[in-house]
């Protein structure tokens, strides 16, 4: 047990293509096979005494059983005169068909499962580090199963995290807050791109920019400046100062949502700290934040910048991209950590050896998948191009829309042309559909019924998001429809970051629901 408990938890730390003989019980009887197993571009040489079954989860990629035999007349010593041989056949490029035959047979064993009998646990040791830590087989779960008595059990279990989880409380209210006033602040910024009001205030001053305009000379000097702007010349000639007003407080409340969203994490970041709640394993990832909500007002200013040029009637579509995706960006951040916040060092340490490392990574797979149809969908709304090429599942009554590269240079056309840039938000979409439909067939094996049901939920949410944004495009994206979309995405994004969480840390259950 303790072998194979140090070389499944090491090997993955060696570069691939390297070999590892395990001369444990190597057998002395002639009759003993010897094996050389290949798994994730790892070679492994020993014998079929039952560890490769304790080493991998899941049937090897290949098994082959070793055909050299030891020389007649010499003392039984297979890791020299077997396994060394192999290796070096091995490192010398050679095949492993050549000194082996390809079966599919390992033998098997189970280690001693932990059982509890009149209130006395009973489980093994499988590893004993040098600073004296004991890896079991015991879980928290059955300490507090025959405890009886919860914060009893968490006094034995929880020394990881001693001292740490009473300070949690107040952190988690902190973070659930900024999530609360993100949300709120990627749903105004959309209602604000809705209404074209993002170009009304052309100026950036962090600090005196909190003043709207106090007086009639005021707000002629506001909308005065907007009058240069080329959305006014080109769109809105026709504006009146009440109209300005309108789109003026849209942009002055998206800003000033900003402000306070940077202030509540600087006041709550200080006064946690100075109190010593904040958890202490979490300070720095805590802090980050902070410079992230900066970023965030910066490359919001760069993009109202781009629609000042004096050519442009919006912002550049890559810049409203880039600033919508940094909102998603910090909101998953700050989720990811609220989660890792809300369970125990001790639990999370417990819960990451029962991860399934295949459905965790397509699951990675899938928040990227998601994070890139938001970002192309920012470009959809960058352009107006939602509101064009209205039938569906054809555009134009094509399959590709007239005229896709018809801007000079380029690569204009995947961020400026209405039909590519509608047309590639449509095809990503198809495709998250079938990934996701690959990703729920993994989950349905998951043995964690916590996970499945996040995963359910991300089900639900990415068929709606496509139905939602068919009717949205269909009914040439009225504001009412298109917010609606977006926000929606923002349930999607923290369902995929849910689910991929359980997926790495799943939730253990108790055993009287197992």
């Amino acid at each position: 047990a303790q072998a194979s408990f140090v070389i499944k938890n090491c090997y993955n730390d060696f570069p691939r293509g390297t070999i590892h003989i395990i001369s444990i019980s190597p057998g002395n009887s002639p009759d003993t096979k010897h094996l050389l197993v290949e798994n994730f571009g790892h070679y492994f040489i020993g014998a079929d005494n039952g560890i490769f079954s304790l080493l991998f989860d899941k049937q090897p990629d290949n098994i082959f059983e070793l055909t050299i035999r030891e020389e007649e007349n010499t003392q039984c010593f297979p890791t020299k005169n077997v396994f060394a041989k192999a290796a070096c056949h091995i490192a010398r490029g050679g095949t492993p068909e050549i000194i082996g035959k390809r079966t599919t047979e390992i033998k098997k064993r189970q280690l001693f499962r932990a059982t509890v009998e009149d209130h006395v646990i009973k489980g093994t040791v499988a590893y004993i580090d040098c600073y004296g830590n004991i890896i079991t087989n015991i879980s928290k779960n059955i300490f507090e199963e025959v405890g009886g008595d919860t914060e009893r059990a968490a006094a034995v279990v929880g020394a990881i995290s001693r001292g740490d989880d009473g300070d949690r409380n107040l952190t988690r209210i902190w973070l659930r807050c900024l999530i609360g006033l993100i949300v709120a602040m990627i749903t105004v910024g959309g209602l604000t791109r809705l209404t074209d009001s993002g170009l009304s205030i052309t100026e950036w001053d962090p600090v005196m920019g909190a003043l709207p305009p106090l007086s009639t000379l005021a707000w002629n000097a506001a909308f005065d400046a907007y009058k240069l702007t080329a959305e006014y010349t080109f769109q809105n000639m026709a504006m009146t100062l009440p109209e300005f007003k309108i789109i003026f407080w849209w942009e002055w409340a998206h800003r000033q949502l900003g402000r306070f969203i940077g202030l509540f994490w600087f006041f709550g970041f200080i006064i946690l700290f100075l109190l010593k709640k904040l958890p202490k394993r979490r300070r720095w990832s805590l802090f980050i934040i902070g410079p992230f909500i900066g970023l965030q007002g910066v490359i919001g200013w760069l993009m109202v910048n781009s629609g000042l040029d004096g050519v442009r009637v919006d912002v550049a579509s890559y810049w409203l991209m880039a600033h919508l995706g940094a909102a998603f960006a910090l909101l998953g951040y700050i989720f990811w950590f609220l989660q890792m916040i809300d369970r125990s060092d001790s639990d999370l340490l417990q819960s990451r050896r029962l991860r399934e490392p295949k459905l965790f990574g397509m699951s990675t797979i899938l928040m990227y998948f998601v994070a890139l149809q938001i970002l192309l969908g920012a470009l959809v709304a960058g352009i107006d191009a939602g509101r064009n090429y209205t039938d569906w599942p054809l555009m134009a009554g094509e399959f590709l829309p007239p005229d896709i590269f018809d801007l000079s240079p380029w690569w204009r056309n995947f961020f400026e042309n209405d039909g590519l840039v509608q047309f590639i938000h449509r095809l990503s979409a198809y495709c998250l559909f079938v990934f996701a439909v690959l990703v729920g067939l993994k989950v349905r094996k998951s043995a964690q019924k916590r996970t499945r049901s996040a995963f359910s939920l991300v089900w639900v949410l990415i068929i709606f998001q496509l139905v939602l944004g068919v009717i949205t495009v269909m009914n040439s994206s009225p504001w009412n429809l298109a917010i609606f979309h977006q926000f929606s995405a923002i349930l999607l994004w923290l369902a995929v970051i849910r689910g991929r969480f359980l997926a790495g840390f799943p939730v253990i259950t108790s055993l009287r629901t197992n």
